[in-house]
């Protein structure tokens, strides 16, 4: 009798274990505000000038965009999860520009894509926090329009940029399939050489001057998840 009292404990036991991190486990899917800032570090070489001369600036711009993302988490023991997401902001997002007398320039990231690593620790059966590692891509697009003395040029410069993120959050089970969420994450891309194309007639491309670009973005995002 003793030997069975403790194998239906144990059952039990295990059966509230195991449902604590099932809760946490399956496909999801999520959509949020992302609320920003991108800064730019811009380092120009013009070898117009003898010696060729370097300048170097930092700009910043400050951004809301929406964003939606996939994945699924699975548990491994009482506490810790481990998933994979993959995750798209939706529309372009503003990058800081610049003005003066010579010229004015506007700029955005397209097509910014992120797959994820998501650790994650569960607190209570509806509470968990959780971490960020992930990759990144996007692609840098500025225009450029100069007076130039009455013979206006514009000017279209390009890069394909990847980078890696960290961050850090936290989500909350509402109800069994729906949840909240919080999160702040650093992204940090590389530097890139932008292609830059002079629209004349005909197009050229600039080879007397060389602009290096390195955004880094600082983001915070609320979001509404669904576990399937």
């Amino acid at each position: 009798m003793k030997k069975v009292l403790l194998m239906m404990f144990l059952s039990v036991a295990t059966t509230s274990v195991f449902s604590q991190a099932k809760n946490f486990e399956g496909f999801f899917v999520e959509g949020g505000l992302a609320l920003g800032s991108t800064t730019v570090r811009k380092t120009e070489v013009n070898y117009d000038n003898s010696p060729p001369t370097t300048s170097s600036k930092s700009l910043g711009e400050s951004f809301t965009e929406s964003r939606v993302s996939f994945g699924y988490m699975k548990a491994f023991d009482n506490n810790f999860l481990l998933g994979v997401s993959f995750g798209s902001m939706l529309g372009s997002t503003r990058l800081p520009g610049e003005e003066d007398s010579t010229s004015s320039e506007t700029g955005k990231l397209k097509n910014n894509y992120q797959l994820a690593l998501i650790p994650a620790y569960a607190l209570t059966d509806k509470f968990a926090i959780r971490g960020k590692v992930s990759y990144n891509k996007a692609n840098y697009e500025s225009n450029k329009y100069m007076p130039n003395g009455g013979f206006p040029v514009n000017r279209l410069d390009t890069a394909k940029l990847n980078g890696i993120g960290f961050g850090v959050g936290a989500q909350y089970f509402f109800t069994k399939k729906l949840y909240g969420a919080i999160d702040v994450e650093r992204i940090a891309m590389s530097s890139k050489y932008l292609k830059m194309v002079e629209y004349v007639d005909p197009p050229q491309v600039v080879t007397n001057l060389t602009v290096e670009v390195k955004p880094t973005q600082t983001i915070g995002l609320i979001s509404i998840g669904y576990k399937f």
